[in-house]
């Protein structure tokens, strides 16, 4: 199974915590600290996927991008399937393709507020035009900053087939200039162009990735744990998309009230 997807940043400790505060906004919740916005997360987003931007690093760099030119469905943190049986849940209606467009709804959400820290659960539905195909329950916990300013979201995630699904993706491919493509699905970073640029150190330690900032030592880490025999790492060559698919090589089968359980922590706060 697919248990657990690890970003991090690193920066040097400091011995003074600052003040702060989470917030309910009108679209979701976020945390303050000192006058700035730590993480912000749009629950009710106009096309039904929640997604966290800005998200900063621990020594206030945003990483995030949201609605780039070149890929408007791209938000910041997110998670989205691109195929349940051929209708596309990934791209805007425009560009879903013969499939057609799949619908994301929140029906269910509650915050809990616990100091600096937060969970959130959300029930959603994966809707076609003959209706359900999927649902989830999801948790999403923040924890409180440490006193370097290192935290972690937690994501918890249960699929269950309403009806018989396939989650599949655009198979990978080698393009023309040599790189991959394809195979993306499931929880996605989208580092804002400055940012990626910045993160140009690339290290892999088996199961973790690492992008690091050489000129003051911060990094996004990605690791993963029990995912799918199908699922692997994806990025694009300049660092701009993160991705860990759970599908990246072959689809994944459900049956009518079958289940998929996926965990994920992104943390930042990881010195190399």
């Amino acid at each position: 199974m697919f248990a657990a997807i690890v970003f991090a940043v690193a920066t040097a400790a400091s011995s003074v915590l600052p003040e702060g505060a989470v917030e309910r906004t009108a679209t979701g919740v976020r945390l303050v600290r000192d006058g700035r916005v730590i993480w912000n997360f749009e629950i009710d987003a106009e096309d039904g996927k929640p997604y966290i931007h800005p998200l900063t690093t621990p020594s206030g760099e945003t990483l995030t991008d949201v609605r780039p030119a070149d890929h408007p469905w791209h938000k910041g943190l997110w998670f989205s399937w691109k195929f349940l049986n051929g209708v596309n849940y990934w791209e805007t209606p425009d560009k879903c393709g013969p499939g057609g467009a799949g619908i994301t709804v929140v029906t269910s959400k509650a915050v809990d507020i616990q100091g600096l820290g937060a969970t959130v659960r959300l029930g959603l539905a994966y809707r076609a035009a003959d209706g359900d195909v999927m649902s989830e329950r999801r948790v999403v916990t923040f924890s409180p900053p440490e006193k370097d300013g290192s935290y972690a979201i937690i994501f918890d995630q249960t699929f269950k087939a309403v009806t018989d699904v396939t989650i599949d993706r655009t198979p990978s491919y080698r393009r023309h200039d040599g790189a991959w493509a394809g195979g993306y699905a499931g929880l996605t970073l989208r580092l804002s162009a400055s940012a990626a640029r910045r993160f140009s150190r690339r290290r892999d330690f088996g199961g973790d990735v690492t992008f690091a900032n050489p000129d003051n030592g911060e990094c996004i880490r990605l690791r993963a744990i029990d995912q799918p025999a199908s699922g692997r790492f994806y990025a694009w060559l300049d660092r701009r998309m993160l991705n860990l698919s759970p599908v990246y090589d072959n689809a994944i089968k459900l049956s009518a009230g079958s289940e998929l359980h996926l965990r994920g922590e992104l943390r930042l706060g990881c010195p190399e």
